[in-house]
């Protein structure tokens, strides 16, 4: 991945995409959506006192793979299996519960917050 020319934000990064993946247009958004997120995330640690750190990495982890991995099945209507991690599995069963108007902006305000302050969060 290449970053942003300074003063640019995030999103005016590239992202390297494996030869075997590039015909999976969701691997292609997952990787854009993850990279970004993680930059976030980044910020967020490097000020984060030490003794915090592991905590916050398995945290973050936890909630942005999850959250992630759902917002991209949800744009492109593909789920993967049962063993995905528990935040999507329960964003899943909300939107199944009452629909995905609101379970796509839940998990957006979610993704809102952390990018805040993910301490909010964990």
């Amino acid at each position: 991945m290449v970053t942003p020319p300074p003063g640019l934000s995030l999103d005016r990064s590239a992202i390297v995409i494996g030869g075997a993946n590039i015909r999976d247009r969701s691997a292609a958004t997952a990787a854009y959506s993850n990279y970004v997120l993680w930059q976030l995330a980044n910020k967020t640690l490097a000020s984060s006192p030490a003794q915090n750190q592991i905590l916050y990495i398995g945290n973050l982890s936890f909630m942005l793979n999850g959250i992630s991995a759902y917002l991209n099945a949800s744009y492109w209507g593909h789920y993967p299996p049962r063993t995905a991690l528990p935040p999507f599995r329960i964003l899943l069963a909300i939107r199944q519960s009452v629909g995905n108007t609101f379970t796509d902006s839940l998990a957006a305000s979610a993704l809102k917050t952390i990018a805040t302050d993910p301490r909010e969060v964990i």
